[in-house]
């Protein structure tokens, strides 16, 4: 169950507490509807090679509602509803509803919300009553259940039906990033017509290298709700690659980042819901991004085996991209071999000396000695949700901002390295 299914699972709770609320009117255990959103064949297009592929034109959702009462009398049947899609935009003027009349709400700025009335015939239970709209972007869409109101009468009115699920969530992927000997660029489907700056403006590249050396191609999807809530999820395929190395330009609503800082989240609160922490800066900064950004790169490569107690390694530094610091810093320097960072404290003609916490043996000759702009995550002072989701001080990062604007006009354009399936919260 992914973060969208447990927020929609915290709304699903908070509805059910509402309808016990004193004044509203209790509801027969048999009144009850189910919502699911699904995208047809068809409803996502993608131009480009296969493994390189981007999502062209607007993506179309279907929205179902099912009435799940057993029938019996007429006000069991649902004459309207209305619901709000969380996740991506709903472009105007796309709204399909048969047999009903449907509008966006005028009460939501948003334009994500919708209102469906007079449905004739009513719904029954059966298949359900599907509409159809389109959006704007690629990234997951549900429609919470504390959002959505189901009702027998056909303005809004009359019993109101309960959930009887948890709603669904949907993942549209933006495309697919392949493996190449350069960086590769992308721009997220909805900030291509925004303009730079925006908060639907979203642009970014994924580094040519994994942060272990190595690299497969995957899928990967953004959903950009900053416009709503100041919130971004950036995701990819982990189970495909898990070492993936992603670099992206994201607009904040933050005119003061100083007071508030921008906060990233890789890590999960019991609930499922992401748990924020003030975003640590990179161990280098951009000063021009993206052509200068800290990506992961080679030093070298292992010029012999390293057994798990090695406290001192051969490198080959013949086809290295990156050098290390010089002079070296009095802490050293962090290097990352397979999975394990170790600290660089010394350098001789061939051979690194190096901490290291809980070594692990490196027997393949060859393997990549890579760069890392991940932190350790010290200076921080953790709460008790934050140690129980998985925060601990001097872990390392997997989200860090390589480089931050002064704010203009409200906007604060931030850099975020992503190595972690991040969230990103504006202030």
């Amino acid at each position: 169950m992914n973060a969208f299914h447990r927020l929609a699972a915290l709304l699903f709770g908070i509805s059910l507490a509402v309808f016990a609320l004193p004044g509203v009117a209790k509801q027969g255990p048999t009144k009850q509807y189910s919502l699911t959103v699904a995208v047809p064949e068809g409803g996502a297009n993608y131009t480009g090679p296969e493994g390189a592929d981007v999502l062209t034109g607007p993506v179309t959702v279907a929205v179902t509602v099912k009435n799940e009462s057993p029938p019996s009398t007429a006000n069991s049947n649902i004459s309207s509803f209305k619901f709000t899609l969380y996740g991506q935009s709903i472009i105007a003027n796309s709204l399909t509803c048969p047999n009903a009349q449907c509008m966006p709400d005028p009460t939501d700025q948003h334009g994500n919300t919708v209102i469906v009335t007079n449905i004739s015939p009513p719904i029954q239970p059966g298949p359900g009553y599907v509409l159809t709209l389109q959006t704007s972007s690629c990234g997951d869409v549900t429609a919470p259940v504390g959002q959505t109101f189901v009702y027998s009468g056909s303005q809004l009115t009359g019993t109101q039906f309960a959930p009887k699920n948890l709603p669904n969530t949907v993942s549209v992927r933006c495309g697919a990033i392949p493996c190449t000997n350069s960086d590769v660029f992308f721009t997220v489907p909805d900030s291509t017509n925004p303009v730079e700056g925006s908060a639907k403006y979203v642009t970014g590249l994924r580094g040519q290298f994994d942060k272990n050396g190595a690299c497969v191609g995957v899928n990967y999807d953004t959903t950009n709700t900053i416009p709503t809530d100041n919130t971004l999820h950036f995701a990819w395929d982990t189970t495909t690659d898990d070492a993936a190395v992603f670099a992206y330009q994201v607009n904040v609503n933050n005119g003061d980042p100083a007071a508030n800082p921008v906060k990233v989240s890789w890590l999960n609160n019991p609930n499922g819901t992401p748990s924020f922490i003030v975003a640590p800066f990179c161990n280098s900064l951009s000063a021009n991004p993206p052509d200068d950004l800290p990506l992961p790169a080679p030093y070298g490569a292992l010029a012999a085996a390293v057994k798990a107690n090695d406290k001192s390694i051969k490198i080959d530094t013949s086809q290295a991209l990156v050098q290390p610091p010089n002079p070296i810093p009095a802490e050293g320097f962090p290097i990352v071999v397979d999975a394990e960072r170790m600290q660089v404290t010394k350098i001789t003609t061939n051979a690194w000396t190096v901490t290291r916490n809980a070594g692990v043996a490196h027997t393949v000759i060859g393997t990549k000695v890579m760069s890392t702009p991940l932190p350790l995550l010290t200076g921080y002072v953790f709460d008790d949700p934050q140690k129980l989701a998985g925060y601990n001080a001097a872990k390392q990062a997997q989200v860090c901002i390589a480089n931050q604007s002064a704010p203009v006009s409200g906007v604060t354009t931030v850099w975020i390295i992503d190595i972690g399936d991040a969230w990103i919260l504006g202030k």
